[in-house]
């Protein structure tokens, strides 16, 4: 019998539809597990990273670790149980914008410029802002040793999380080029909201940016530059870093 026109369930595909309905559940649990101990991870290194105050070479190679131990559990575990999920399209994208994140570009077989570029252009993909290079054709870092490339790498990367974050800006821009001896110039700024220290200090405007800009400090404390911030008359953020000559 029919009643309102729905047609009765048979217990077999009752039986089928129940077990599609547990499996995919478990696997958005495993999903959320992965998920909560990645922010667990991260905000713990980041914690231990501000109480300390301490941010040596070693600590930033074993971040580094920490970040490729975390783009192989979400890109060998995560990954391949969300292709199975229906809908879980929009969240695989998203896994795989952090795991671009986390795992440093290889510089043995991508050059620095191209990953700077590469960068820049997940930024706007990422976040619809405009990313202006002024990266030069001849840019020629070969003073720095990957380590070291990498480093600079991470400060470009820090400026530009903190502008999507924080700056409600429209536009950024990246600059790269030699300056005079053989030393390294970076610029990364915005059009953004700029720092106010009144605002900062109520709670409001780019407070929640300054550990990012400290991490930006030691690592360039690290790569033996100079590093500055400015915002002229509260008109976005310049993050200026100098490397001199080897």
């Amino acid at each position: 019998m029919l009643l309102l026109g729905i047609a009765p369930v048979s217990p077999p595909e009752l039986t089928v539809y129940v077990q599609l309905v547990w499996i995919e559940t478990l696997l958005l649990c495993v999903v959320a597990f992965f998920l909560g101990c990645l922010f667990i991870a991260m905000r713990r290194s980041r914690r231990r990273e501000a109480e300390t105050g301490e941010f040596s070479l070693q600590t930033l190679q074993g971040q580094e670790n920490e970040r490729r131990r975390l783009f192989c559990e979400i890109h060998d575990t995560v990954l391949p149980k969300l292709r199975r999920l229906s809908g879980g399209e929009e969240l695989e994208r998203s896994l795989r914008g952090i795991c671009e994140e986390l795992f440093p570009p290889d510089f043995t077989r991508l050059s620095f410029r191209d990953s700077l570029a590469s960068l820049c252009a997940s930024f706007m993909t990422r976040t619809g802002l405009r990313c202006e290079t002024g990266i030069d054709d001849t840019l020629d870092v070969r003073a720095l040793d990957a380590a070291k490339q990498l480093h600079v790498y991470r400060i470009v990367q820090e400026a530009l999380t903190n502008i999507e974050k924080h700056a409600h800006a429209g536009k950024a821009v990246v600059v790269a080029r030699n300056s005079r001896g053989g030393g390294l110039f970076v610029s990364v700024s915005d059009d953004g909201q700029g720092l106010d220290p009144d605002a900062a200090a109520s709670g409001a405007d780019r407070p929640r940016s300054g550990l990012g800009m400290e991490t930006m400090r030691r690592r360039a404390q690290v790569l033996g530059a100079g590093i500055e911030f400015l915002s002229p008359e509260h008109n976005g953020l310049h993050v200026r870093l100098n490397i001199p000559p080897v």
